[in-house]
């Protein structure tokens, strides 16, 4: 049973999340006006910088590791035998060096859609499923840098439950988890996909009661993301912790 103080731990949290989100909703209706107007403004000017329709993603990128200026200058052959060597290599060593190189290349949007192109999101998201903690965490990475692409979130999305299930089975405070938050963070920057990370929900408050303060931060992004949603709000204040 759920103790007292672990509860309104829990619920003063959760508090500050929806709080956060409401603060949020406000930011960005007011920031809209006044980007309408500033538009109205400067109509003529110069055209912006195009955006993702829908809403900017601004989540968190995994930050290259040691990447060479060679990484951003693969091609869609390297790309090509990088991630066969992924699907027929059963060296563990390799696997994780390929991934790693692969989570670096996505960290340019350039190639995001040669590497969805390529099948590469299904091919990396079956690393997930393998029992090599590094790893795990090493897909997790190269999933959160090609989720910055809409059109690979409309596939990524199919490996929330799988992700959410590996934060939750993974020990307390473990770099599956914080790499799992980073990507559902990212993947719940819209609400596209809330209904399917609201579903474990009891998982994210149980982190955010136990959890260091990393994990807690990262908690936070992902429930101040969901009260962003008027729709979410409801299941956020009954949810809790498993």
């Amino acid at each position: 049973m759920v103790g007292r103080g672990f509860s309104a731990t829990v619920r003063s949290l959760l508090g500050m999340a929806i709080g956060a989100g409401i603060c949020y909703c406000a930011y960005r209706m007011l920031f809209a006006r006044q980007r309408k107007k500033k538009h109205r403004d400067k109509k003529g000017a110069s055209r912006t910088r195009e955006k993702v329709p829908g809403r900017d993603l601004h989540g968190a990128l995994t930050k290259p590791e040691n990447v060479s200026a060679s990484v951003s200058d693969l091609q869609p052959h390297h790309l090509a035998n990088l991630l066969d060597i992924l699907v027929t290599s059963s060296d563990s060593s390799l696997q994780e060096k390929v991934l790693i190189t692969l989570c670096n290349s996505a960290a340019f949007s350039a190639n995001h859609d040669i590497i969805r192109s390529l099948g590469g999101i299904t091919i990396i998201a079956k690393s997930l499923s393998d029992s090599s903690e590094q790893i795990k965490v090493n897909a997790l990475n190269a999933l959160n840098n090609l989720s910055m692409n809409v059109q690979n979130q409309e596939l990524i999305k199919d490996y929330i439950n799988q992700t959410c299930s590996a934060i939750s089975l993974s020990s307390l405070n473990s770099e599956v988890q914080l790499a799992g938050l980073r990507l559902i963070i990212n993947m719940s920057v819209t609400d596209n996909y809330h209904n399917m990370v609201a579903d474990h929900l009891p998982c994210f408050l149980y982190l955010l009661a136990e959890g260091n303060n990393i994990i807690q931060i990262y908690t936070l992004k992902v429930l101040v993301n969901l009260s962003a949603n008027p729709t979410m709000t409801q299941t956020l204040l009954t949810a809790k912790p498993r």
